[in-house]
């Protein structure tokens, strides 16, 4: 039996911890105590499973937060599992306008990209509209039970 010879893991296709970066936004408790469409430790315990999955893959992470002076810093579960990264805090809703958020994704130098924050539909939709110079393949994880279509469409419908 002949195997296929091996793809360059930071030129693939598909996703490999050499050509991805893992983006969390907005995991912060004023965030999360407003989200109603699932259980909250659940949301937790998903977001915290996803970041020691990046850990463990060495994955680059991108932490972003919005106002953390008002909103409070990002959830002490993900600090823990990233003591040593600062979460890139925005005054603006969409993170692609926060130079420091769109360098930061940029200085991985990582192609695909995997994207979640507690508003879903937001990221979607302002994610789709990364500026060209990234030049990415962004990549969804989602936790809601369920995203309404009207909404789920205003997110992807739109470049």
């Amino acid at each position: 039996m002949t195997s296929r010879p091996m793809r360059d893991p930071v030129t693939d296709r598909l996703l490999t911890p050499q050509n991805t970066v893992l983006i969390i936004i907005d995991f912060q408790p004023v965030q999360i105590a407003s989200v109603a469409a699932m259980d909250r430790r659940v949301l937790v315990h998903n977001i915290v499973a996803v970041a020691r999955t990046a850990k463990l893959y060495g994955l680059p992470v991108v932490l972003s937060t919005v106002n953390a002076k008002i909103n409070q810093p990002m959830i002490q579960q993900l600090s823990d599992v990233f003591p040593k990264i600062r979460p890139i805090d925005r005054t603006t809703i969409n993170s692609w306008e926060d130079v420091e958020f769109a360098g930061a994704v940029k200085a991985t130098g990582r192609k695909k990209l995997i994207m979640t924050a507690i508003w879903q539909c937001r990221v979607m939709s302002f994610g789709r509209r990364a500026p060209a110079s990234i030049d990415n393949r962004i990549n969804f994880v989602t936790f809601a039970k369920r995203i309404k279509r009207r909404k789920r469409q205003a997110g992807f419908g739109r470049r």
